[in-house]
């Protein structure tokens, strides 16, 4: 989300515009008369009616970039801007979006962006952890050390971090949107984020 408002604050990513101005290979069929378009706000806010989750290789390899071809064949699952409904595969849309409008891969871009000048140098954005990440925790199942698999939809959840990072992360918010002499992000596109959005509707 933060990824998002950056790029909304440097003129490259207008949140309230559909989404296919940005990612044109984008589409998702539709049988309801509200033509209200899909936009980064209403993924944001969960309001775009993208199904929750697209589980056909979700545990896998695979790119989270094959999920924009895989939705072309799929309904929404309500009209945009009608009722809250979480989603997985719309978070990972935007994590697309992201890459294609900064022109980075989506990991380079948090990365580079916002971990590293929040000072969150333990954190990082995979979608298979390394077992020799020297913070990271083990998998286990059944009382057994077991081998975590991939996730294909990063931009939703893709993050690995720890506390301190994560300290770091809330020092920034609080601070307006600095932190250590770096400006992430303006203090009022911090309000813009965190203020009540769709209040009208369910």
């Amino acid at each position: 989300m933060l990824a998002t408002m950056r790029l909304f604050e440097q003129g490259k990513l207008d949140i309230d515009r559909p989404l296919q101005d940005y990612l044109s290979e984008f589409s998702i069929k539709s049988r309801f008369v509200n033509n209200y378009p899909i936009t980064a706000r209403t993924i944001m806010t969960h309001h775009s009616g993208i199904p929750h989750d697209y589980y056909k290789d979700w545990t896998s390899e695979v790119p989270y970039t094959e999920l924009v071809q895989n939705l072309q064949n799929e309904y929404a699952n309500y009209p945009p801007n009608y009722v809250f409904a979480y989603s997985n595969a719309a978070f990972s849309i935007l994590g697309h979006t992201i890459a294609k409008v900064s022109g980075k891969e989506y990991a380079d871009y948090i990365r580079d962006e916002l971990l590293s000048p929040c000072g969150m140098q333990d954190s990082f954005i995979t979608n298979f952890p390394p077992v020799d990440a020297p913070l990271f925790s083990k998998s286990y199942k059944k009382g057994k050390s077991e081998i975590l698999y991939p996730l294909r939809d990063i931009p939703a959840g893709g993050l690995c971090s720890n506390v301190l990072d994560m300290v770091c992360f809330l020092k920034m918010l609080f601070a307006g949107g600095s932190i250590d002499g770096h400006r992430i992000i303006k203090p009022e596109n911090i309000i813009e984020t965190l203020k009540p959005q769709n209040e009208k509707l369910p």
